[in-house]
């Protein structure tokens, strides 16, 4: 239920729901990209468990190119207690906050507006009307992953907050 997308070099993208049988696919890109960044602590991985779990409870889009493989993926952690519901990081309930857990493209398909299409695309689908809020983190010196949070109206609410073993990372908010 997602629309099509045509980028730049014509190739037709198609949107769809995660499930189980994309688990290596997904670690697979998510391997790719890591391995691309010159600066590898602007990513923290996801571990193969945080997937499968997330795959059952949560909120995964994927990007496909038309040879079917998967170049884009982002996870909206749903409105349920845990770690990985960033609400207690901005003081708010987590009945009412789902959180942006990834987000990562392709280096080669990078380019292409899918941060911010895949962003749009899972908060329309998932968000229900007890989620007032969508938490994000973002390495600070990632400007361009900043930079396009802020024009999907996300606001920085701590610029410098220790996640995920010491790393720095920006907390976003979009309020609903």
């Amino acid at each position: 239920h997602y629309p099509d997308v045509t980028i730049r070099s014509g190739e037709v993208i198609k949107l769809r729901e995660l499930d189980f049988h994309d688990l290596t696919p997904i670690l697979k890109l998510q391997e790719i990209v890591y391995q691309s960044m010159p600066d590898q602590s602007m990513l923290a991985p996801l571990t193969r468990e945080e997937l499968i779990e997330s795959l059952h409870l949560d909120f995964p889009i994927g990007a496909f190119n038309p040879e079917d493989e998967l170049v884009a993926f982002t996870l909206l952690v749903a409105n349920r207690k845990g770690k990985r519901n960033l609400a207690s990081d901005g003081n708010l309930d987590w009945h009412k906050c789902a959180t942006l857990d990834m987000v990562m493209v392709h280096p080669s398909y990078r380019g292409n507006g899918f941060q911010q299409i895949l962003i749009n695309s899972v908060v329309e689908s998932a968000c229900n009307e007890q989620i007032q809020y969508i938490l994000a983190t973002v390495a600070p010196d990632n400007a361009h992953s900043l930079d396009n949070f802020k024009k999907l109206g996300f606001v920085v609410t701590i610029p410098n907050l220790s996640k995920y073993g010491g790393l720095q990372r920006a907390l976003l908010l979009k309020q609903k």
